[in-house]
Parts: C-alpha cells; sequence; structure tokens
C-alpha cells in the first residue's frame, strides 16, 4: 500500500529529496476505503514536518487507489527528546500550511523562510540523531521507491 501511495503522492518523495529518509504510512481509516496517508521526517537537528492527504485504497490489491485533496503539512520544533522515543515541542513555533507554501520550500530548495520559518540549523536538541533514526509504524523509501524497510 505505501510503495502505490508514494507514487501517487509526489509530496512525499520531495519530503525524502529535501530532508532526508521519511516514515511513510497510511493510518486512520475512517471508512471501508478512505485512509491518511502520513510521511514524517525529523531533520536540521530539531525539527519534524508531518504531511497528512487522505487517500482512497483497496483493500483487495493492497493499493493506493486515489488522492482526496490536497496534502496539509504540520511543521514543529522539538524542544526536548525524552527517551529517544518521544518529543516536548514548543507551541509557539508550530506551523500549520498548505500546497503552495509547501511548492514554495520545493522551489527554494528546503529554505522554509520563504514561507515566514526560520531554522537554527546550529544547535541541534541532545539525543536527536537517536530520535530521527528510531523505530516507527510505517515505511522509508529509496529513491527508487522500493523499501528500505
Amino acid at each position: 500500500m505505501v510503495r502505490s501511495g508514494y507514487t501517487m503522492i509526489p509530496e512525499a518523495k520531495q519530503i525524502d529529496d529535501l530532508l532526508g529518509f521519511a516514515w511513510h504510512r497510511v493510518v486512520n481509516y475512517c471508512e471501508p476505503d478512505i485512509a491518511e496517508w502520513q510521511t514524517e521526517a525529523a531533520f536540521a537537528g530539531k525539527y519534524e514536518l508531518t504531511m497528512t492527504v487522505r487517500v482512497r485504497i483497496d483493500r483487495r490489491s493492497g493499493r493506493v487507489t486515489e488522492v482526496i485533496g490536497e496534502p496539509h503539512f504540520y511543521f514543529r520544533e522539538i524542544a526536548e527528546i525524552i527517551n529517544s522515543h518521544g518529543a516536548k515541542y514548543r507551541p509557539a513555533n508550530g506551523r500549520e500550511f498548505g500546497l503552495e507554501q509547501w511548492r514554495q520550500v520545493v522551489r527554494a530548495k528546503r529554505d522554509f523562510s520563504v514561507i515566514g520559518i526560520a531554522l537554527d540549523r546550529n544547535n541541534p536538541i541532545p539525543g536527536f540523531d537517536r530520535y530521527q533514526n528510531r523505530d516507527q509504524n510505517g515505511i522509508r523509501m529509496s529513491a527508487n521507491e522500493s523499501p528500505s524497510r
């Protein structure tokens, strides 16, 4: 299911290309054939970006068959890593944005300042690397669209 969704959702691959490997998953089944696609990336020593979009799935074939609507993006700054598996966030530095703002970031080659988000890449959170590489529910994809795990 993830492989078929990854090929249909260009923003999922863009996140991998710009921010490094992300976790991709299908969750939150709200109807028998409607679910939520999530792509989540931890990057730059203290940030997370999650992209979500509704998808239609075919449970018989195990494939995503349609993307419903536009993706939404959720940017968060991590304040503290807890036991390498959890994080506390700085609520004041969180931001939600849409597809057009994401396209601006892509055109600017991951410069989030084009949408008003200044990244501090010089002060990583202690334990971020372990947090970034922790096992999660989902699959990491490679550039050739085959699962890396």
